[in-house]
């Protein structure tokens, strides 16, 4: 801990070396166990280092000076070696939101008494005023899979942050379950349960326990009632959870297939551009394959963005592109260069933006991934360009931060849930702890299906599957990334024309790679202005006000379908999907929003701002309304355009996407 390493020649006058019978000790403050501490410091203030620490000599320290918090813990790794342990004590007011988890690392002594505890590397023993201490529970909960608060809210294990998101979504209730969960809702069961289950504490107050809440009031009115009129399988989510503050700058790209612009002119990156840029994008990661036109196509590119003020960056495809010889990163280099002085290249900290898909394999001729891609570092500061590297290669997350070639990393898979559950934010936390300091680039996409038959079929490409994308991927994945907004500062949105794998956002074109036969009659296009909605909250902190809008998006057969002509076998992972259309809402001011899916029909009476809503998919077309005053504010209907089949010709996964 570089801290500790500053002070340890400061004298230790800050801290008493005993108690007397007036002091404030330890026992009068609340334990609210051993939590994360990390370079950004849960707590702000350091006194100096003394070899009189004890959790008593902290406390009665912090308290002194009037904090509601004090933490004891040790010294770095290294310095522990040299000195005795347990020497820091820190104060504050407030907790670092990116820090504070549970950790089981304190296990160092005290410098002023070896029998008791004093924190960890990066591990704290917290203690909070308990006349200065946060909200207080109403009571502790049982849950159950019907949930006593329905309503998700944003991960968290801060019992302010639950609270507060479950307030701006207008709800009277939070609840902390499992140290992790946070739920929403509007009323409480009469019956409460044994304090004893809910038995985890975060670090300002109990976070409930296994199927074990901690509820608490937000001050809240109770929220509008979401009444189900038809179809007791519906659902909602009401409202989104408000973006994190802190890290850096932020950045928003769409990954771009050069490969699908063959027949691209300088005005079809021009409307593809002036596309993104409307849809709030900040660039586009250019995926650049083996053949020579894809790289005339990328010069293309680099002078339409100029001209439009929009970057790029290239992400250098390596299933495609060779990285086994000295030359490959010679030539690998070279590409890198070509447009690197462009300004539409993107930069970060003032060197060039350059990413990968895969390269877990490459050696580039020097006997190991970490030397191959340290040489070709050295190519490119030969071709004169200053780079800044955040790849995607396939490697063990957990030791991606230890790779010294490399200036971040980009979760390419964290997109997509890799079972039949939802997606959750732990493969972005595994890479966020792994990586420390250096940058983080997480992935979004809205859906992942792709259909290529095996060998001789045309292409012979044989991908053939789908990865869950139920839920509202796309809003759900957005909220999630807002959550760690403070820890993370780029995001790539995957993608903006791969149509063959059915994630693509904008408009399709004439290259389709083979794909036209679960693409066409799919446009995706409406899902840019939500893309809008999520992008601004993410690089500025905050939503936009919320309009009148409607999304709908829908598969057009149910999962279990069996086609009457079908291209190739059913696809693999087809039960990890839903049958469900998906709506997502955005109200200016509270309204009733009817959906329906064939004959199948909801109603809600929702606030203003954001809200998810879903109902079983059936037969006939897909529809909804925002109703206020009697009258439809916006609507949509699929007649013509869209209808939902239990008998299709082919198997297909892919989503409708419809906006009002």
């Amino acid at each position: 801990m570089l801290s500790a390493l500053l002070l340890l020649a400061v004298p230790a006058a800050a801290l008493p070396s005993r108690l007397d019978a007036r002091a404030v000790s330890a026992a009068s403050w609340t334990n609210r166990g051993c939590v994360q501490d990390g370079a950004a410091r849960l707590l702000p203030t350091q006194l100096p280092d003394s070899n009189a620490n004890t959790p008593d000599i902290c406390v009665n320290a912090c308290a002194a000076k009037g904090f509601r918090y004090a933490g004891v813990e040790c010294e770095s790794a290294a310095i522990a070696k040299l000195t005795a342990d347990g020497r820091q004590c820190h104060c504050g007011n407030s907790l670092n939101p990116a820090l504070g988890g549970k950790s089981s690392a304190c296990t160092s002594p005290c410098a002023g008494n070896a029998g008791l505890k004093c924190g960890g590397a990066w591990a704290m023993n917290l203690y909070e005023n308990p006349s200065a201490a946060g909200p207080k529970p109403v009571g502790c909960y049982a849950d159950s899979a019907s949930r006593v608060l329905p309503t998700r809210g944003a991960n968290t294990n801060r019992v302010a942050t639950c609270i507060a998101d479950c307030k701006g979504r207008g709800q009277a209730y939070a609840g902390l379950e499992n140290g992790s969960e946070c739920w929403c809702g509007g009323s409480l069961p009469a019956t409460t349960a044994p304090a004893a289950k809910c038995s985890v504490n975060c670090a300002d107050g109990p976070c409930g326990g296994f199927w074990a809440l901690s509820v608490y009031a937000t001050g809240a009115t109770a929220g509008p009632s979401t009444p189900v009129s038809s179809n007791a399988a519906a659902a909602a989510v009401v409202g989104a959870p408000n973006p994190a503050g802190g890290g850096g700058a932020k950045a928003v790209y769409a990954h771009f297939m050069v490969g699908n612009t063959y027949s691209y002119t300088g005005g079809d990156w021009t409307s593809n551009i002036n596309a993104a840029k409307a849809a709030g994008l900040d660039g586009f990661a250019l995926n650049l394959g083996t053949e020579d036109w894809q790289r005339a196509r990328t010069k293309d590119a680099y002078t339409a963005a100029a001209a439009a003020g929009f970057k790029l960056f290239l992400s250098l495809d390596l299933n495609a592109l060779p990285c086994a010889s000295a030359a490959d990163a010679t030539t690998l280099a070279g590409y890198v260069a070509a447009n690197a002085r462009s300004p539409a290249q993107a930069t970060r900290g003032g060197k060039v933006l350059v990413s990968t898909f895969a390269g877990q394999q490459c050696t580039f001729g020097q006997g190991s991934l970490d030397a191959g891609w340290a040489f070709f570092r050295t190519r490119v500061a030969a071709a004169g360009v200053n780079m800044f590297f955040v790849p995607a290669p396939f490697v063990d997350a957990n030791s991606i931060g230890k790779r010294a070639w490399l200036d971040g990393a980009f979760n390419w898979n964290g997109a997509w849930p890799a079972t039949g559950a939802d997606l959750t934010t732990a493969s972005d936390n595994t890479y966020l702890n792994s990586l420390g300091s250096k940058t983080y680039m997480a992935a979004v996409s809205p859906f992942f299906f792709t259909y290529y038959g095996p060998p001789p079929k045309q292409p012979g490409w044989n991908k053939n599957w789908l990865y869950r994308s139920d839920n509202w991927l796309l809003a759900t994945r957005f909220e999630q990334l807002l959550s760690l907004r403070g820890r993370c500062d780029l995001l790539q949105l995957v993608s903006w024309n791969d149509y063959g794998e059915s994630h693509y956002v904008g408009a399709i074109g004439k290259d389709v790679a083979f794909s036209g036969g679960w693409t066409t009659g799919f446009p995706h296009t409406a899902l840019l202005s939500l893309v809008k909605y999520y992008a601004q909250a993410f690089r500025t902190g905050a939503y936009p006000q919320p309009q009148d809008k409607l999304w709908l998006w829908s598969r057009p057969h149910p999962r279990a379908a069996t086609p009457t002509n079908p291209t190739n076998a059913r696809p693999q992972h087809w039960d990890w999907t839903d049958d469900n259309l998906y709506v997502v809402v955005t109200l200016a001011s509270p309204a009733s929003v009817v959906i329906n899916a064939g004959g199948n029909t909801a109603t809600w009476n929702l606030p203003a701002g954001l809200s998810k809503l879903r109902i079983a998919s059936a037969p006939g077309a897909i529809g909804a309304r925002i109703v206020r005053g009697g009258k439809d504010a916006k609507s949509y209907n699929s007649n013509g355009q869209f209808s939902y089949t239990n008998t299709p010709k082919d198997y297909n996964y892919n989503y409708f996407v419809a906006e009002a």
